[in-house]
């Protein structure tokens, strides 16, 4: 019973503290809540308000602009008739009458001043219209029409394009015309050296005796113009050389003797080589047709390494534009040929000097020539 009692005496105590069901404290929440939403519709309320005093005092300040340049121009306008009053009683009729004109005529064109300002075009830029206007006129166009007056200004701004392009081609043309004036100069001179140098190569040529042979040419080791050891292939120097300043000078022969064959001869010393076998019979045709490198030759003695080398030399004048007319045979002379076209007595050793290519430059001989050599 004592237990039933309290419980029923808590209950009594924790219903005195609910409002509806919630306690003080959801109680408080929900009243500010309330507090809140009434604030924020107060608020919303007022910002309305002011938005639309604000716009009913934007709208009265307009007003308010457009009184005063009403009130302005009423009262320039009261200056204005107060002036030409007292121009008037102050003049004689017909002064005043002319004044009076030229009063309408400022106030006309100060109104007219002012549309131009609303449309944009600035008091500096008037006189240029008058120019323009006045340019028109002397050109016979009504500038009291202004699509006329429109049409005419297209009509010069194309001309005036018109005659730009024009003047840039003639000036693109005079400059053509100076440049073409160099270049045939220079082709007048250059056939002028031309012509010159040929005449005196036929002049050598009719001149040239029986007797007289085109210089052979040797490049011998002792010079720089050497081959690997025991091989047959060029140095860069070598055979820089032989594609430029020697390539050049066989041609001057082959013209100036009306030559047609180049004949390269290998030289060697009496040094044995010490190879016991020989490829040049199988390989040397392919070398020759450049379907081989030259390394690839292997000479045995001293008479296939002076062909292998003669054929290296040969290979790279026939691949040179200005020899490739002519003939280029390779020929070995081995060691039995000294320097000065002496035959050698069997003189062995080291010799640079010996080492060497010579070129000859021969004219072909004719058939003729050909058959009696051959019967004799």
């Amino acid at each position: 019973m004592t237990s039933d009692s309290s419980v029923r005496l808590e209950e009594k105590g924790y219903n005195r503290g609910l409002i509806l069901g919630l306690t003080m404290a959801e109680s408080m929440l929900l009243l500010v809540f309330c507090l809140l939403l009434v604030a924020g519709a107060v608020i919303a309320g007022e910002k309305v308000k002011a938005d639309r005093a604000k716009e009913r005092a934007d709208i009265s300040q307009g007003e308010l602009r457009k009184e005063r340049n009403r009130a302005r121009e009423a009262e320039r306008d009261l200056n204005d008739r107060l002036a030409l009053a007292e121009a008037r009683a102050g003049a004689d009729p017909a002064q005043a009458e002319k004044r009076e004109m030229e009063w309408r005529e400022l106030v006309r064109a100060r109104g007219l001043v002012e549309e131009l300002g609303r449309k944009g075009v600035k008091e500096d830029d008037i006189a240029g219209l008058a120019v323009a206007a006045d340019a028109l006129l002397k050109a016979g166009v009504d500038v009291s029409d202004a699509q006329k007056v429109a049409a005419e200004l297209r009509k010069l701004a194309s001309s005036r394009t018109e005659v730009e392009a024009f003047k840039n081609a003639m000036e693109e043309l005079v400059r053509a015309n100076a440049t073409l004036e160099t270049v045939n100069k220079e082709l007048v001179a250059s056939k002028a050296k031309l012509e010159s140098e040929n005449k005196t190569y036929r002049e050598a040529a009719a001149n040239a005796g029986a007797h007289q042979w085109p210089p052979i040419i040797s490049l011998s080791e002792a010079e720089g113009y050497s081959f690997e050891v025991g091989s047959a292939e060029l140095t860069s120097k070598f055979r820089g050389e032989l594609d430029g300043r020697y390539a050049d000078e066989i041609f001057r022969s082959l013209e100036l003797y009306d030559a047609d064959i180049v004949e390269v001869i290998g030289h060697t010393d009496e040094q044995p080589i010490t190879r016991t076998g020989s490829n040049l019979d199988k390989t040397i045709s392919d070398v020759l047709a450049s379907r081989k490198p030259v390394s690839d030759l292997v000479p045995s003695d001293n008479a296939g390494l002076g062909l292998a080398r003669a054929l290296s030399v040969a290979n790279v004048l026939r691949s040179n534009p200005k020899v490739a007319k002519a003939t280029v045979i390779p020929l070995s002379a081995a060691q039995l040929v000294l320097p000065g076209d002496v035959l050698t007595k069997g003189q062995g050793g080291d010799v640079k000097e010996r080492r060497r290519i010579e070129i000859r430059i021969r004219r072909r001989l004719p058939m003729m020539d050909r058959q009696k050599s051959v019967s004799q």
